[in-house]
């Protein structure tokens, strides 16, 4: 299966969140990430009734995230993914910070995971 341009995943990010349809022109995004502003599934949840502080948004993966939405996030880990031949770091890193958020206090509305080593490997491997 082929995935249709931009395979940028900053791009493909914003797109699933704005639930817009991503461009060709937005790759140059993928290099300079500025907050995203447009209306967004973050935006919503963290201004539902119940107050922001009841409406807690986590967040644990891949660094690009957190120049775009990371206003959004109450609690941010994230790991860089600049290292495509890194496979496994950020991926572990993720599941072990979830499964401790998942074991202690369950105190948020929304968690949000991004793992990225099948893409790593993708680019890596041209697979």
């Amino acid at each position: 299966m082929e995935s249709a341009s931009p395979t940028v995943t900053s791009v493909r990010i914003k797109s699933i969140l704005n639930g817009g349809l991503s461009t060709f022109f937005e790759t140059t995004d993928e290099f300079v990430s500025t907050e995203v502003i447009e209306d967004n599934i973050l935006y919503q949840v963290k201004n539902r009734s119940g107050g922001k502080n009841k409406n807690k948004v986590v967040f644990y993966g891949d660094h690009i995230w957190s120049p775009m939405y990371g206003q959004y996030f109450d609690e941010l880990v994230e790991y860089s993914s600049l290292n495509t031949r890194d496979l496994d770091t950020l991926d572990n890193g993720v599941k072990h910070a979830l499964l401790n958020k998942l074991s202690g206090d369950n105190d948020f509305k929304l968690c949000v995971t991004h793992l990225i080593g099948v893409d790593s490997a993708g680019h890596t491997y041209n697979s």
